[in-house]
């Protein structure tokens, strides 16, 4: 009697540790699948020559938004803060035992064929809009990661990141001023609250003709901005990796 209390001491042990091990093994794994996906697609003039390439940047974000997930593209321009969403929309949910695959791929294909539309249409691409806000983009994008719990945010920034707007010009950024450039944001209260949102730039072969330093330079000012932000910058590259 002793030794099979024991047996059944030893394999509830055993069982508990396995569901502990399996329920951490699972956290990762859900945040791995963003709930809301936002696009910030710069259509300021500068990047007037690569509009293309970002167009092309686009269709890679359209093309790999999980199920069930709700994408966002907002305009980057002089008028960033006040401009609507060119695109708000949500994908199906995919659950395989009650999901029709042939009806669930049809719709898919819709909605990305209808967000490629969308995004693409020449008013949507106004290359004559002078000045680029990232900065109230950011703060636009706060806004729509609320309703959504820490963490579960993919934010895609598809611009050369060379803020100009009425708060700060990086243009002219150095290493000496970036300090000063991030407590400026902070004084205006526009610095954004991202919710620990992944974060993917690409999108700077539109600042080539800036020399090295200065490219650097404003890669470590978004570095130290996006921390503060509380978002977790995954890639600063001149293109998306899907």
């Amino acid at each position: 009697m002793i030794r099979s209390l024991r047996g059944q001491a030893v394999l509830l042990t055993l069982v508990l540790g396995l569901a502990t091990l399996l329920a951490g093994c699972g956290t990762p794994a859900a945040t791995m699948q963003p709930r809301i996906v936002i696009t910030l697609l710069d259509v300021s003039g500068s990047t007037a020559a690569v509009r293309d390439n970002y167009l092309a940047e686009v269709k890679q974000i359209v093309d790999n938004v999980p199920a069930g997930a709700r994408l966002v593209v907002l305009p980057v321009s002089s008028r960033s803060l006040t401009s609507p969403a060119l695109l708000d929309i949500s994908f199906p949910e995919n659950t395989w035992w009650k999901t029709n695959s042939f009806t669930y791929g049809r719709e898919v294909k819709r909605l990305r064929q209808q967000a490629m539309e969308t995004v693409s249409t020449p008013h949507n691409q106004d290359p004559g809009r002078n000045g680029t806000a990232i900065i109230d983009s950011l703060v636009q994008v706060q806004e729509y990661l609320k309703p959504y719990a820490p963490g579960s945010g993919a934010l895609y920034i598809i611009s050369d990141m060379v803020e100009q707007s009425d708060l700060l010009d990086l243009y002219d950024l150095d290493g000496t001023a970036i300090q000063s450039a991030l407590a400026k944001v902070s004084k205006s209260g526009r610095m954004p609250a991202l919710r620990g949102a992944a974060v993917d730039v690409a999108g700077l072969e539109a600042s080539g003709h800036l020399p090295s330093d200065r490219v650097m330079a404003i890669r470590s000012f978004w570095e130290h901005l996006f921390q503060t932000a509380d978002a977790r910058l995954v890639r600063y590259s001149p293109a998306l990796r899907l």
